[in-house]
């Protein structure tokens, strides 16, 4: 039976591609999504009844009045006062966003030795090795987090809400999405000792001096690094293993603010290494995601944590015209996604948030719309899932054909992508 994931779970439904929505009678009036509802079940309207003029006039004064550039009805998105786009509007000044990339840690880890290297690869965690960005670009996510609300578990653009889903993390990331949730509950000091004892083979000295640095149930990446080559010098691969994995989940999915250890809850998932492989990691990265979100997009929060590769690629792939990115001219068709794009301190360009802010701001339906049709319409000819000279092959070419005539205009910019190798053989 699955488990539930260890993060709240807040926008879960979203990204799971599970929205909310009213539904019109007719085709004029469009499909309004609305935000997740927990619990509640959807009640009838009350009917409308006949009220003293003097009685309407009373609650109309006492109604807020909305926020002048924001939301005029404040009854959706219950926390826009103390989310960062008011702050925004009114001209308050607003550190950009801290940001956690350990992008450079699990590049010099490296790969796992060979004996294990099989291990962590039948996991499904082994595309994190090569995803991670170095450097993350503050101006670009910053913009993002600005339009990032809670309440909807989406960005509002200007061409409407938009989300991140399963579907972009397999794609960027290769991890699995189908599989067991597994629930992490809250760790005592004592508890993180005694598993760092069982499941690292650290002495339980060493483990209460290494969670007293950390001040609660948390070790150090570095320390984490030293274990596992100390486990793969004397020959207990299993120990080896975990450590790698720890080291490899605290460097990407479950970055937190501190910028130097992990949790040691983690290990919990790794207790049982045949198990690990049946969980779907590609969920709990998303919503890892959507939960640092959440957090970051309200004014008092001054850094943004989680996985930065997966929101910073996910814009590379989906917003040509806003981010300046750098692709790897080698990049293999066969390798996730996140890879083909290059972030180092050279090639991220020093962009103020406001530049990506106007370019946000200047985004319009046809532009991002006919490029996400071409690249999902190259992606099924290049998987191979339609057969070549059948009439849906011939359908999909001809609408890629009709997306590309769009781009004469100069208000689409479509990539080209090369076949897979399979399907040019």
């Amino acid at each position: 039976m699955a488990k539930q994931i260890m993060v709240r779970t807040r926008g879960l439904g979203r990204a799971l591609g599970q929205r909310v929505a009213v539904i019109a009678d007719h085709v004029d009036e469009p499909v309004i999504p609305v935000p997740d509802v927990q619990d509640d079940p959807i009640e009838a309207p009350a009917a409308i009844e006949d009220i003293p003029a003097d009685t309407g006039a009373e609650a109309a004064e006492d109604a807020h009045e909305g926020f002048p550039g924001g939301p005029s009805d404040p009854s959706v998105l219950t926390l826009y006062a103390d989310h960062v786009a008011c702050c925004v509007w009114t001209r308050e000044e607003l550190p950009e966003l801290k940001l956690s990339s350990h992008g450079r840690k699990v590049h010099s880890l490296g790969r796992p030795v060979p004996t294990i290297e099989g291990l962590v690869a039948g996991i499904g965690l082994s595309p994190l090795i090569a995803c991670s960005v170095d450097t993350g670009d503050r101006g670009l996510l910053f913009a993002f987090v600005e339009r990032w609300h809670r309440e909807t578990s989406s960005f509002h653009l200007p061409v409407g809400e938009l989300i991140i889903t399963l579907d972009d993390v397999s794609s960027l990331l290769h991890l699995p999405v189908i599989g067991d949730l597994h629930a992490f509950e809250p760790l005592h000091v004592d508890d993180a000792v005694q598993m760092l004892v069982d499941l690292l083979m650290v002495s339980p000295e060493s483990a209460r001096a290494e969670t007293a640095q950390c001040c609660g149930p948390y070790v150090r990446l570095q320390r984490v690094r030293d274990i596992y080559e100390r486990r793969c010098q004397t020959g207990h691969w299993t120990a080896a293993a975990r450590a790698y994995l720890l080291h490899l989940l605290g460097c990407t999915l479950f970055a937190n603010k501190s910028a130097t250890n992990v949790h040691v809850v983690y290990l919990e998932a790794l207790r049982d290494l045949s198990m690990t492989e049946m969980y779907a990691w590609g969920v709990a990265a998303l919503v890892h995601m959507y939960d640092q979100l959440n957090d970051a997009s309200m004014s008092h929060s001054q850094q943004l944590d989680g996985y930065i590769t997966l929101l910073q690629c996910w814009i590379y792939e989906h917003f040509p015209s806003v981010a300046d990115s750098t692709a790897d001219q080698e990049y293999d068709e066969d390798s996730p996604r996140a890879c083909r794009w290059i972030a180092t301190k050279k090639t991220v360009k020093s962009i103020r948030t406001l530049t990506y802010r106007e370019r946000l701001d200047r985004i319009r339906i046809p532009n991002e719309v006919c490029d996400d049709i071409a690249e999902r319409l190259e992606r099924h000819l290049s998987l191979g899932v339609v057969t070549p000279g059948s009439s849906t092959h011939e359908v999909i070419e001809e609408c890629l054909r009709l997306v590309r005539s769009v781009t004469q205009n100069h208000l689409v910019y479509v990539r080209s992508r090369r076949r897979r190798r399979t399907d040019q053989a």
